[in-house]
């Protein structure tokens, strides 16, 4: 009797699980967190059944929607007023919604083999579809059963090709989140314009296509009949149904961001790949892998474009190739019209999700350019997207996929090509770029005190705060750029000290992108030219010098002095009447890669000595040597990826590049440089452990003279002052511009291993500067291209009055040295 009755239950719990299940009394809240703590309290009941997040993510003012059950409720609510975070409720009753959903959807249903925008298919539509496209399409289109559903359904890939072996492949999956409704919509989209419209027959020439249209069936077919929202597979657990697929890749499986609890809806599953269907994925792509250059999860919703890491914050070797190409995506859909989708790393935007398949098919299978697409959501919440709105969504994204086909087709199609990318691929592989600056503030602090001096020195070696200009002393404004999760912080630090402060730059992404967008509708210069109306790049320097070599050669020669990390050649320029044994002026720009005026002051000086016949006496009796960008790797990293790059490139075990003004061998790392390799003022494991390290500096007209290690002052800093003040005053009588005199120490902070230090210090140069040339624009660093007449010509006026004095005192037999 026993028995019978464990029968029984177990039958009814069957039975019971196959109901259609009601969201009678369900509410969803659109809930925003105002900072890092609410969200990390909002994670925290993403782990309960109770709790469904229709849309998780880190980004602070950025709204989520949480789906809570009846029981739930009041407490979800009390805690959402007790920490003061602000929340609506946008559905009352989620059940009403699926009810009219489901009406609508039973209304029709689409012919054997054809394709619908205007509804939601069903899977056995859709491989109907497939199936009459492989046969009236037979020398394009092929499809492959890679795999049968738990429930035994078949798991059918698309793969579109002109013929031919070892070509690209663009991989594409769908509806491995069964409720995610436009996704096979989207994949089917894509589907009939490769193979049903003959204008895209270029996009399959050279590269093949696959593409699952639902992954998981099963679970997609039971969010059709029974239960809207499920998310998961059908495999029956001992307790409730189904596993998270997209936790259940075997990379970083079981970690952050998934459940051991098999009822959450991100149960990872009881192992790795313990889903038929992920296993099916995994066994087509794998002995693919190295044909695979493309890979998207099409999802939704959110409008996220998002690449690994997903199981911890880390960005992967490749991590700008990965955010310039999902770049791609966005910019040819807003285009068209379809809204903006946030680009960037998924652990850092959405929080960490372990066992996903896109960290997959990057760490474990090695194919480099690999995303999930979040489309966009609609309707009264996000899911529900209206059956209305499914072809203007599909239009958009398409052109999104024509533009990420252009990239595979340029970077990866013949040989020649290939290898060109494969360099790149290494090449990007040293790059690793500072975290994202979406969200990120500028804050203009001006301190009145030591004491609030010395609160904001400590946030220096703190990764989250990037301080644009160096603390000079009290009263004296400085520009900090600070991340979003530290920006609560910052504030209750501000406001406890009363430090005066304004916001000067409310998100730094969308300044930089037009500064971008500037850069890259200008002309560049022609070869050989030389302009200052535009901030010029390295090659185009490096033309301008070699042409003044050939074309004055009496007085200029050019000279290779090195190599940058990563094989740029280095070069210097001599102006010289000839003779030995000359006084020299010496100077270097860009040794700060961020500082894009400094080499435009150099070109500057070096185009007036050598272009402007008036000048020809200010090289007669001494010599000239100008480096105009003394790190160009990192001049050119800030040019092509990361704009407010600072240091060096050569790589460290975590992080990249060196501050080379940190750098120098004279009391190397004493005080006001780290030893943390992520720092902004990292020192280098040693001292001259860069090849680029050099002198000039930008930022903030200041004439700096050593020492930068102490506030003592060097023998003959009287002399230092004068001429600096010579400098500054001929300055200030072309345009009123004010530059402040004074040793490095007494007017900044401490900052041992400087260019002027060891200059003066070891190679016994007396007269050793580093000048910080204005800022300008919304902060200090992106100086507008308009500028840079004024402040060259007037820099120009300062280069002759140190010339003047340089004369004066060592040529001229009348002047005497005491």
């Amino acid at each position: 009797m026993r028995l019978l009755v464990v029968l029984v239950l177990t039958s009814v719990g069957l039975t019971v699980a196959q109901e259609i299940f009601s969201y009678d009394g369900y509410k969803v809240y659109k809930v925003t967190a105002k900072s890092s703590d609410e969200i990390d309290l909002l994670t925290t009941f993403d782990d309960e059944e109770k709790y469904d997040f229709w849309s998780k993510h880190r980004v602070i003012n950025r709204p989520m929607d949480v789906m809570v059950s009846p029981n739930a409720q009041a407490e979800f609510e009390a805690v959402l007023s007790a920490h003061k975070i602000n929340y609506e409720i946008i559905i009352e009753n989620v059940e009403e919604k699926v009810q009219q959903e489901r009406i609508r959807k039973y209304s029709t249903r689409v012919e054997s083999g054809q394709v619908t925008f205007e509804e939601y298919m069903r899977h056995d539509e859709i491989n109907a579809y497939l199936l009459r496209l492989a046969e009236e399409y037979s020398e394009i289109v092929t499809t492959e059963l890679i795999g049968k559903s738990f429930e035994g359904r078949d798991l059918i890939l698309i793969k579109i090709s002109s013929g031919g072996a070892n070509k690209p492949i663009i991989f594409a999956d769908a509806g491995i989140h069964a409720r995610e409704w436009i996704a096979p919509s989207v994949a089917l989209y894509i589907i009939q314009q490769l193979v049903e419209n003959p204008s895209n027959t270029a996009l399959y020439q050279n590269v093949d296509w696959a593409i699952i249209p639902v992954a998981n069936p099963d679970g997609y077919e039971y969010s059709h009949t029974k239960e809207r929202m499920w998310r998961k597979t059908r495999s029956p657990g001992t307790i409730c149904y189904g596993c998270d697929p997209n936790r259940n890749f075997g990379y970083r499986w079981g970690e952050s961001g998934s459940s051991t609890w098999q009822c959450t809806e991100i149960f990872a599953g009881r192992h790795a790949f313990s889903e038929v269907e992920t296993v099916a994925l995994r066994d087509y792509m794998l002995p693919r892998a190295d044909d695979i250059k493309l890979y998207v999860a099409i999802h939704s919703y959110g409008n996220w474009v998002l690449y690994p890491w997903s199981y911890a914050m880390l960005l992967p070797d490749n991590a700008n190739q990965l955010q310039e190409v999902g770049e791609i995506f966005n910019d040819a859909v807003y285009a068209v019209g379809g809204g903006n989708y946030t680009v960037g790393n998924s652990a850092q935007l959405l929080g960490a999700t372990a066992g996903c398949s896109d960290d997959y098919v990057l760490g474990g299978l090695g194919v480099n350019i690999s995303y999930t697409l979040e489309l966009p959501g609609g309707g009264s919440a996000g899911f529900d997207l209206p059956a209305t709105q499914i072809q203007t969504v599909v239009e958009q994204v398409w052109v999104g996929w024509q533009a990420w086909h252009q990239y595979v087709e340029e970077n990866y199609v013949n040989a020649s090509s290939l290898a060109l990318n494969e360099g790149h691929t290494s090449y990007e592989r040293k790059k690793n770029i500072l975290p994202f600056i979406f969200s990120y503030k500028v804050y203009q602090v001006t301190p009145s005190s030591m004491d609030e001096a010395n609160a904001l020195k400590q946030l220096e070696s703190n990764e989250n705060f990037d301080f644009w200009s160096d603390l000079r002393a009290i009263n004296i404004s400085i520009n900090i750029m600070v991340s979003p999760s530290a920006q609560d912080e910052f504030e209750d630090l501000l406001e406890s000290y009363s430090i005066d402060s304004t916001v000067l730059i409310d998100d730094v992404e969308e300044v930089f992108e037009e500064e971008s967008r500037k850069q890259r509708i200008s002309t560049r210069s022609a070869s050989g030219e030389v302009s200052f109306t535009e901030f010029m790049r390295y090659d185009d320097i490096v033309a301008y010098l070699e042409r003044l070599e050939q074309e004055y050669p009496d007085i200029v020669t050019t000279e290779v002095v090195g190599k940058s990390f990563e094989g740029r050649d280095v070069v210097l320029i001599r102006i010289s009447s000839g003779g030995s044994n000359k006084t020299t002026i010496f100077a270097e720009a860009a040794i700060h890669a961020r500082e894009w005026i400094a080499p435009p002051v150099a070109l500057y000086v070096i185009n007036q000595l050598v272009e402007n016949s008036n000048n020809s006496y200010m090289y007669e009796d001494i010599d000239w040597a100008i480096m105009p960008v003394a790190n160009p790797d990192g001049y050119e990293f800030c040019h092509e990826d990361t704009r407010l790059w600072r240091k060096t490139r050569s790589p460290g075990t975590i992080c990249y590049g060196t501050d080379p003004n940190r750098n120098f061998d004279f009391n190397w790392k004493v005080i006001g440089a780290s030893s943390w390799q992520c720092d902004q003022t990292y020192a280098g494991h040693v001292a001259f452990s860069d090849p680029e390290t050099q002198n000039i500096r930008d930022y903030g007209q200041w004439m700096l003279y050593p020492w930068g290690h102490t506030t003592d002052e060097p023998e003959n800093s009287e002399e230092l002052n004068e001429l600096g003040n010579l400098f500054a005053d001929a300055i200030y009588a072309v345009n009123g511009t004010v530059y402040t005199v004074g040793s490095t120490a007494n007017l900044l902070y401490y900052a041992a291993g400087v260019a002027n230090d060891w200059a003066a210090g070891v190679a016994g140069i007396d007269l050793s500067y580093t000048i910080e040339l204005p800022g300008g624009g919304a902060n200090g660093h992106d100086i507008p291209a308009e500028r840079i007449v004024p402040v060259v010509e007037e820099t120009w006026e300062g280069f002759k009055a140190l010339h003047s004095y340089i004369r004066n005192k060592f040529v001229n037999s009348t002047y005497v040295n005491e």
